[in-house]
């Protein structure tokens, strides 16, 4: 995020019940916005804070992360060799409960990489146990932002392809083999019997602090002093993306969704998009 923004004592405590930001141009009297997701929530969260859509009918152009379709997230997976992995690392009681876990799930399991599966069974895990879903829900909150930005007539924009972000993600897990995988599907399989047996919230920690708006922005924080992961996955990317969104913001009134993490850091979003002088402000949510 930026170097050097001042920003006082009651701008960063008013920041942290917010994900929403209100980005103005000195040169123009365009007016942005910059929304925080979480990936793993739906839709009803969207609704809850009428802030959020009165800041995207308010723009022209909706930008994010990526196009979630899943068709073109199906497809090169359909082309694997189905393989009896995921079965012989397991063994065949935790490979029942996987299947009855993910039995909606578009997937061939036996097409799927480790962390594909630990992926999709703590989705899962996540959606039965954490409130993410509501019921009438049917999207996440990044792509249910899609679907309404299309309902809306809204210009869309996203800042990279599904291959691009695919090979980010497949950098960060270049260490999980099948070996090293039992123990992650291990500790899921264990928390959702825990789940089945007595209906107790066990909701992981991080979901909890993003629905209670708990995150700190650390926009003082040195990236640098990051693991290489979050390197990758953050600074990386978010250099890549501010080679975008400055055009964008001069340009139009542009809602951009992009994962709150983006937003963290020196050199996150809003320190990013201050340091080349533009007016980054919370804007209240509750």
């Amino acid at each position: 995020m930026l170097t050097g923004i001042i920003l006082g004592n009651v701008m960063t405590s008013f920041s942290q019940q917010t994900y929403l930001w209100k980005v103005t141009s000195k040169n123009n009297d365009k007016v942005s916005y910059l929304f925080g997701t979480y990936h793993k929530t739906s839709e009803s969260f969207f609704h809850k804070y009428p802030a959020l859509e009165e800041a995207l009918d308010h723009t022209e152009t909706v930008v994010t992360e990526v196009e979630i379709k899943k068709k073109d997230l199906l497809a090169p997976i359909h082309l694997r060799t189905p393989t009896n992995d995921l079965q012989n690392t397991v063994g065949a009681k935790d490979y029942a409960l996987i299947t009855e876990i993910l039995h909606k799930s578009d997937f061939d399991l036996r097409k799927l990489y480790p962390d594909e599966i630990i992926g999709l069974l703590q989705n899962k895990f996540d959606e039965l146990n954490c409130d993410l879903f509501f019921p009438g829900d049917k999207y996440f909150l990044d792509e249910y932002v899609q679907v309404l930005s299309e309902s809306k007539n809204k210009e869309t924009v996203y800042l990279e392809t599904v291959d691009q972000q695919k090979d980010y993600i497949s950098q960060t897990n270049q260490a999980i083999s099948w070996k090293s995988s039992k123990t992650y599907i291990s500790l899921i399989l264990k928390q959702y019997r825990k789940y089945q047996k007595s209906g107790k919230n066990t909701c992981p920690m991080v979901t909890e602090t993003y629905l209670d708006f708990k995150y700190k922005y650390q926009l003082d924080k040195d990236c640098s002093k990051l693991s290489n992961n979050k390197k990758l996955m953050l600074q990386q990317r978010n250099q890549q993306w501010m080679q975008v969104l400055p055009g964008l913001i001069e340009s139009k009134n542009t809602f951009i969704a992009a994962g709150l993490g983006h937003l963290f850091y020196n050199c996150g979003i809003i320190q990013q998009l201050s340091a080349l002088g533009y007016n980054v402000e919370p804007v209240a949510m509750q």
